[in-house]
């Protein structure tokens, strides 16, 4: 084995990955290990900027307040205490809403990430080390203990456990846009890809394919690069992310705001037990009814249908694994995309901006799907089938920019380590091909069926097993959950 020069060893921990998932679990590690560890996270390029927070648009914003976006679950107001010691408020006012909230910028998210990973890197109250390893990893293989990774420059490193922080894969063109459009000047298949927006011409009539935060995301954009061309959003039903709740007042960002907050508050939340509506049979219709019920309720009583939903989105990771097989496909069939438009809401300076474009006529949203698209001179010709229509209609536009979202289910297909694990038998994907099959500790189940205490896997590939292990806190508490069972196996491993 030709160990990497710049590895530390013994190494416990090698985190592949260095977005939100991989530095979160890397510094909620050393901070509670009960004994000293050499943690390794391998990541090509800088640290915290994975797919979500890589972009350096400015008019790109976190989607919920800065207490929600803290590396540590057990502690919500770390972020926020960053961001007033760096200014950020003075920096950026528009990030600041009038109801206190504060949403700052992807990309000052993620220099706190890459400060937070740096502040940590030596922990001398555990004695325990991060170290960045600018590499990427192709391939594992069993060892005793653990897993030797083969690295992208050739060389290997062993460790006694391996955790996948992959994130999200980089958006892909949907059916009918796969193969040779891929390659069409006048298609954007990944949208975060710097600089691609600017190249449009600011007078071409744009197609956004997708309605969801990374169509938002994409008009804002273009509206603040003075885009003057007709700009339409189009998906198959035309949902709409939905507006944030006003943040309430110990939310705010302002001085003394760290007094009024427990800093468990989100992990008590979400660690407690399931709202007592939903009912305990397994059925999907029998949650959804009893969803309505409450959300009926509460509108009576002068509230709105956001506690009762935020309730049910906090436990999903509880209630999810009850669902038989044939009711979570039954939800990510025909439920999912309203979930989803309820669950990930748009940064309120975002929407307002949208707002204020649909109304002057320059965008607008349309339910349809698309059926197939071809070349009519230099512009595009699509085929839809609007929502409650039979009868196909037809639409040009100069460009399409795919903003379909993320596509979990295409990280094993597009990563050649999770593809190796899959096809060598260590691991295999979840029954609805979400993701990676994992046990209710993050271990990685391999095709004999039995996990796999020294590789785990943490954040979007556990979609298919825990239903919504998506978005900053919900991550950072899923570590939190995990840390016990990590400390133990690791104490096996030795």
């Amino acid at each position: 084995m030709s160990p990497h020069p710049d590895a530390p060893a013994p190494i416990a921990i090698a985190i592949i990955g260095g977005g939100f998932s991989g530095v979160s679990l890397a510094v909620q590690m050393v901070r509670a290990t009960p004994r000293p560890l050499s943690i390794c996270l391998i990541e090509p390029g800088e640290p915290g900027q994975g797919m979500a927070y890589s972009t350096p648009d400015p008019d790109h914003r976190l989607n919920a307040p800065a207490q929600a976006h803290s590396v540590m679950a057990a502690d919500i107001m770390h972020f926020s205490r960053w961001a007033r010691a760096s200014g950020l408020a003075e920096q950026d006012p528009e990030a600041l809403w009038p109801d206190g909230g504060a949403y700052f910028r992807r990309r000052d998210f993620a220099a706190y990430l890459a400060e937070a990973l740096a502040e940590h890197s030596h922990w001398a109250a555990t004695g325990s080390t991060i170290t960045h390893l600018r590499d990427r990893v192709t391939a594992a293989r069993p060892s005793d203990p653990g897993k030797v990774l083969t690295l992208a420059s050739g060389a290997e490193i062993a460790a006694k456990m391996v955790v996948l922080a992959t994130g999200n894969p980089a958006p892909r063109l949907p059916t009918p846009l796969t193969g040779t459009w891929s390659e069409d000047p006048r298609i954007v298949e990944n949208p975060f890809r710097p600089g691609c927006l600017a190249e449009l011409d600011p007078a071409s009539c744009v197609v956004v394919l997708g309605t969801g935060l990374t169509a938002l995301d994409v008009i804002a954009t273009l509206l603040a690069q003075g885009h003057e061309g007709q700009i339409t959003a189009l998906s198959r039903r035309g949902l709409r992310p939905r507006a944030l709740p006003p943040s309430p007042p110990a939310m705010a960002f302002g001085l003394g705001a760290q007094d009024k907050v427990s800093p468990t508050l989100f992990l008590d939340r979400v660690l407690g037990m399931a709202p007592d509506f939903i009912p305990k049979a397994p059925k999907l219709v029998e949650w959804l009814r009893a969803l309505r019920r409450q959300v009926a309720r509460s509108v009576a009583e002068g509230s709105d249908w956001y506690p009762p939903f935020d309730a049910l989105r906090d436990s999903l990771w509880q209630l999810w694994p009850r669902l038989p097989l044939d009711q979570q496909r039954r939800f990510v069939r025909q439920l999912r995309p309203w979930y989803d438009a309820h669950r990930f809401r748009a940064a309120p300076q975002t929407g307002a901006r949208i707002e204020a474009a649909i109304k002057a006529g320059q965008v607008r949203y349309q339910a349809a799907r698309l059926l197939d698209l071809t070349s009519e001179g230099s512009a595009l010709s699509l085929t839809l089938r609007p929502r409650g229509h039979h009868t196909p209609t037809q639409m040009t536009a100069d460009v399409l920019i795919n903003a379909t979202g993320l596509d979990t289910a295409a990280g094993i297909a597009a990563n050649p380590l999770l593809k190796g694990l899959v096809d060598e038998g260590q691991a295999r994907p979840d029954p609805l091909a979400l993701g990676l099959e994992v046990d209710l500790q993050g271990r990685v189940i391999g095709q004999d069926g039995r996990p796999d205490p020294t590789l785990r896997a943490i954040g979007p590939p556990t979609l298919g097993t825990f239903g919504d292990p998506i978005g900053a806190i919900y991550i950072a508490i899923q570590i939190h959950r995990f840390l016990p069972a990590i400390f133990s196996d690791l104490g096996e491993l030795v």
